[in-house]
Parts: structure tokens; C-alpha cells; sequence
């Protein structure tokens, strides 16, 4: 139902029936209902891109406002009549418009917006830059009240006050957001008129997903990481991936896991949800073996809760062949993991690490913390269980980079309590370029690999019948002029 055949809407009472008699409701009120419709049905329009999405929205905003016959107050005319043109407009107006971040939040190639107080920038094509217009000209907030209006949409209805100074919530589209009151922000006393305002990050996180070879496009990682990390879940591998926030760790297991072939049984456990593998055919249908479970944040739950080690705990009764735990943050979660792993399943999760040392032993800490082991003991789970660690940060210029991928190999036979690491590829810096001002505007460098996969990894590839020739190249000793390229032109 369009506007138009909509607008002949009208109310069902006696056309002299005065409007005191009726039982209203705020705009505000209506604009919280129909935002929760808008998330129930977002199936009609996850999925879709650009003014695709923005027509099917527009259109379950006219389905609710015909289906419920709202009187909404400031909305009704003579008689009890519906102003129905005109509330649909406001409604869509206080949900859907997003000012002058519109055109980002509408933007496919926008993977995130950072909002910094009164600036904007936006990460596009692997880089983080000035948000401008089509002119070229840098956008930025004219005043607080115009980012307050904004930040109240984009939140729906969680409150960002100088009571409630941290927000977490979900746009309609299903983008994460991030938000701080500007009375949690420091005052500018240089530039007073700078002041007043809040901090916020979207996360777009996209329903059309970008494959490895898109990754390698960017730079992220070069061809040849590009082909075994393919193969490295072909054959059975339990990896972690590690970094610090935002630098990308999330795309790119997207972009890995996609590889997974459509037999294995693949579990999701993640808070928020951000990865989709479910591979669906034009009528919607999943195609791949696939469940995708939401954990959530509750305050005294239950053991029947949807709380990420409710869900962690119930995983192996759902017989999955391949578990993705999402972002571990508490010890019992990195336990939890590992308990799966030593059932003989193989997983991928994400935390936070400096390099694969480090995360290594944030793990084996965890892990500790929680079960109380000796480390001889973790030490010996852990590396029996986790095969590969990838190492990304966002770079200084605005870029991110997978710095290592590292093969645990084992126990150093010399010293028990240590780990055996094995880098495969390192990221080697070669220069930064400034500009005028001495900002960075490029580190240069490039990919490297610097080992071959061990005897260990082989056997396992074996094992699980992957084709020599898609790892041949790692059984090779580096050679000096070897050299990674980023075409992209490669199939998985």
C-alpha cells in the first residue's frame, strides 16, 4: 500500500463525533510502535540496497499506519478524520531521515561512520576519511541541536542524556551504534564552539557481503594469504582472529567464513550478531546448513537465558561441525570455547590482541582464570586446539592490515611452558608519507611471507582430503624474490 491509496483512509466514527472523544496518542508514541513493526517485519527489507530498501520501508510505515488507524494527536482533522498523508510523512521523517548523514547511511561502499563531535568520518574503500559532499566539500554538524535530532533517530528509543551518558543500540536497518552524551566529552577550551556536542559510531554491517577477493583489493592481505585462508577452513581449522576495536576484524572473517563449504554444519554464536553465512537462492531459501543464535546482555539470568554462555553451553547438543563464538570478552566465554575445541570441534572467535604472542597468552590466561589449570596444562589444550592466529589493526593512515598469520605448531620441545609459533606472513612497513600540515597520509609496505606450514598442518589437510595443490606453495622454502600481489584473481 502506497501513500496515496492510503490517504483514503479515514476514521471509523461519526463524522460530527467531536475530537475530545477520542483516545489519542503522541507522535512519539506512534513513532516507537511502528519502529519495533519496522524491526519485526525487517525481513521484507534486510538485504536491500539503497532506494530498494528505503521504498519497502516507506511502504510497512503506510501498511501500520492503515492496519492500526492511530490517532495520533496534531493529526486529526474535522470530524475525527485522519490526517493520514501527513502522519505517515512525520513518521517517516523521525525514523528515517537522517539529515546530513543520509547520504552515508544509504551509501553501500560506507562501512562505518564515526562521528566526532561536530566532525564526521566515514570508512570507505578500507580507509577512513573526511565525510564530504558531491562536491567535494568536507559535511560536518552546524550545531548541537541538529546532531541531538540526529543521534534521537538513529537510536530509536534508548535514551543518550546527560543522565544516560553511554548508549548501545540498533538503527531499523540493523547497523550497530555507539553513543556519548556530550556531557561526557571533554571541553574544548581552545575552541568553545566546538563544545556541546556528542560522540557516536555506526557500524554498517552489510548484508551484501564481500568476499576474500574483495579483501585483497583493499590491501588488507595479498593473494597468497588470501588462497590458504581458504583452504585453511577446508581443512578443519580452528583459528583466532585478534586486533584492536575496529580494525576490522569482523569483515574480514566474514569474508573467510563465506568459504565454508554449504555440507558443514556451521553454528553462530555471536552478541551482537554481525556475521551472516546463510547462502539463500532468489526465493530467499537458505541453501547451506547454517544457525545463526543472538546472545544477549541480562542482568541475573537464568540458565535458560539467551545470555552468550547459555548459548555456549548448549552449543555442542546442536551437533555443529563448525562453531563461530563471535567476540570472547569473558574468561568463562574463552572456557567455554575451549571446551568445544577439545570435543573435537573446530571454531573461530575474535578478541583482542596486540600480536599472536599476546594473544596467545590472553587466551592461556583466560582459560586459567576461569578453570583454574596449571599453565603446563593450558598451554597443552590450547595448542592442541587452535591451529592459526591473524593478527589485523587499522593503520595510521586510515587503512587496515593483516600484520601476521601465524601457525601454533605446538609446545617448544626445549621449554614446555612455551608456545611454538610458526609466522607464515608478516605485514613489513617501508615508509609513512605526510602532507604539509605532517598529518600521515600513507604507510607504505607490503605483504611477506616468511615461513611454510609444518608437518603438523599438512597432515591435517590431508586428513580432511584438501588437494595439495591448493597449499603446495606453502611447503616451499621462501625464495628472495618472491612477491605477494593483490589482483584478486583467485578462486576459492
Amino acid at each position: 500500500m502506497d501513500i496515496r491509496s492510503a490517504s483514503s483512509l479515514r476514521a471509523k466514527r461519526d463524522v460530527k463525533q467531536s475530537t475530545t472523544d477520542i483516545q489519542t496518542i503522541s507522535v512519539e508514541a506512534v513513532v516507537s510502535a511502528c519502529r519495533k513493526y519496522l524491526q519485526d517485519n525487517s525481513t521484507e527489507y534486510s538485504g536491500k540496497t539503497g532506494e530498494e530498501r528505503k521504498s519497502l520501508m516507506q511502504n510497512l510505515i503506510t501498511k501500520y499506519v492503515s492496519d492500526t488507524n492511530p490517532y495520533v494527536v496534531g493529526f486529526i482533522g474535522d470530524g475525527g478524520v485522519i490526517q493520514v498523508n501527513d502522519l505517515i510523512n512525520r513518521i517517516t521523517q523521525d525514523i528515517m531521515d537522517y539529515g546530513i548523514l543520509s547520504s552515508a547511511m544509504s551509501d553501500e561502499k560506507v562501512f562505518e561512520i564515526q562521528i566526532n563531535g561536530k566532525e564526521i568520518k566515514v570508512e570507505k574503500g578500507g580507509r577512513i576519511v573526511d565525510y564530504t559532499d558531491d562536491n567535494g566539500r568536507v559535511v560536518s554538524f552546524s550545531s548541537p541541536s541538529e546532531q541531538e535530532i540526529i543521534f534521537k533517530r538513529l537510536l530509536g528509543d534508548v535514551r543518550l542524556t546527560p543522565k544516560d551518558v553511554l548508549a548501545n543500540a540498533r538503527t531499523i536497518e540493523g547497523y550497530r551504534v555507539a553513543g556519548v552524551h556530550s556531557s561526557g566529552i571533554a571541553l574544548d577550551t581552545m575552541c568553545p564552539s566546538n563544545n556541546g556536542y556528542g560522540y557516536m559510531v555506526i557500524r554498517k554491517f552489510k548484508k551484501q557481503k564481500l568476499s576474500i577477493q574483495d579483501i585483497v583489493k583493499f590491501g588488507t592481505l595479498s593473494d597468497g594469504m588470501g588462497i590458504f585462508l581458504s583452504t585453511m577452513l577446508e581443512g578443519g581449522c580452528t583459528y583466532v582472529t585478534v586486533g584492536p576495536t575496529s580494525s576490522g576484524k569482523t569483515t574480514l572473517n566474514q569474508a573467510i567464513l563465506t568459504t565454508l563449504p554449504d555440507d558443514l554444519r556451521a553454528l553462530l554464536i555471536q552478541n551482537p550478531s554481525e556475521i551472516d553465512l546463510a547462502h539463500r537462492d532468489s526465493t530467499g531459501r537458505v541453501l547451506n546448513n547454517v544457525i545463526h543464535l543472538e546472545a544477549r546482555n541480562i542482568e541475573n539470568p537464568t540458565a535458560n537465558d539467551p545470555t552468550m554462555e547459555n548459548f555456549m553451553n548448549q552449543a555442542l547438543r546442536l551437533s555443529p561441525t563448525y562453531i563461530v563464538f563471535g567476540e570472547l570478552r569473558s574468561d568463562t566465554e574463552f572456557a567455554r570455547a575451549m571446551t568445544a575445541a577439545l570435543a573435537g570441534h573446530a571454531f573461530n572467535c575474535t578478541y583482542h590482541a596486540e600480536d599472536s604472542l599476546g594473544a596467545f597468552t590472553r587466551y592461556i590466561n583466560a582459560y586459567r582464570a576461569s578453570t583454574g589449570s596449571d599453565w603446563r596444562t593450558a598451554i597443552m589444550n590450547l595448542t592442541g586446539a587452535v591451529n592459526f592466529i591473524i593478527v589485523q589493526r587499522i593503520m595510521k593512515d586510515g587503512t587496515r592490515k593483516v600484520l601476521q598469520i601465524t601457525e601454533v605448531v605446538g609446545v617448544d620441545p626445549d621449554n614446555q611452558d612455551v608456545p611454538l609459533l610458526n609466522d607464515l606472513y608478516v605485514f613489513e612497513t617501508a615508509d609513512t608519507v605526510y602532507d604539509e600540515f605532517g598529518r600521515i597520509v600513507e604507510i607504505t609496505g607490503k605483504h611477506k611471507r616468511v615461513g611454510k606450514l609444518s608437518q603438523r598442518t599438512v597432515e591435517k589437510f590431508k586428513l580432511n582430503g584438501v588437494k595439495k595443490e591448493k597449499y603446495e606453495f606453502l611447503l616451499n622454502d621462501v625464495g628472495s624474490n618472491e612477491l605477494e600481489t593483490y589482483t584478486g584473481d583467485f578462486t576459492v
